[in-house]
This record gives structure tokens, C-alpha cells and sequence, in this order.
């Protein structure tokens, strides 16, 4: 997830709003997003994931064409794991959700649980 392709020189002549990130479907299948995180490890990272497959995926907001996007890891009891695995299913159907002190939840439709992660 490392490549970034350059905008046109002359997109403003045909008053294009192009998005600022993008997630190729040879990375993914759906997206779902998403949050811009206000903490002070994810500060100014946009913050979204792809619904089937269950991955967190972050990309920084302020300088998004000399970045790239990276997967965030998912972590339990020390160890590294998926959502795949926790859910035991084959589709995890990520779901996202902030609370009133900007926690952001992680839901799983497939198995109903919610992971918090502050973001």
C-alpha cells in the first residue's frame, strides 16, 4: 500500500475535487470510514477500514500524496492478531463508531462484540 499516484497537472482547468486518499480494490473490497483521530499517537490520521475483510486502515490527512496508508495491527492480550480470527468468520463486517470523550469502537458485525480503541 505504498504507491501514490501524482494528480494531473491541469486538474484545475476542469474543476476536479479530487479525493485525497485512495484504496485501490487490489488492496480491498469495501470501505467503510471513517475518522480523523485526535490522540496523540494517530494525531491527524484519518482513520477507516475495509468491511469484509476487517482491516484498519490509517493515512495521514495533512500531507496525503508523500504518504502512504498503513494497516493498523490488531492487538489482544499482548499478542498480535486479526479480525478475522477474533470473529471467527470469514467476513467481519467492520464497523466503526465514536463515543461523547472521542473513543473510537470497533464493531464486528459477525460476532456482535466491540473492541475500543482510542483514537
Amino acid at each position: 500500500m505504498d504507491v501514490v499516484y501524482p494528480l494531473p497537472e491541469n486538474d484545475t482547468d476542469f474543476g476536479i475535487t479530487y479525493p485525497i486518499i485512495e484504496y485501490d480494490y487490489d488492496e480491498g473490497s469495501a470501505i467503510f470510514g471513517g475518522y480523523i483521530a485526535n490522540n496523540k499517537e494517530l494525531k491527524d490520521k484519518y482513520i477507516f477500514g475495509d468491511i469484509p475483510a476487517g482491516r484498519i486502515i490509517i493515512a495521514d490527512i495533512n500531507n496525503p500524496l508523500n504518504s502512504s496508508i498503513q494497516e493498523l495491527d490488531v492487538m489482544v492480550i499482548n499478542k498480535i492478531t486479526d479480525l478475522y480470527i477474533l470473529t471467527k468468520s470469514n467476513r467481519v463486517d467492520l464497523k466503526f463508531s465514536l463515543d461523547s470523550k472521542g473513543i473510537l469502537y470497533v464493531f464486528t458485525k459477525a460476532d456482535g462484540q466491540f473492541k475500543g480503541l482510542k483514537a
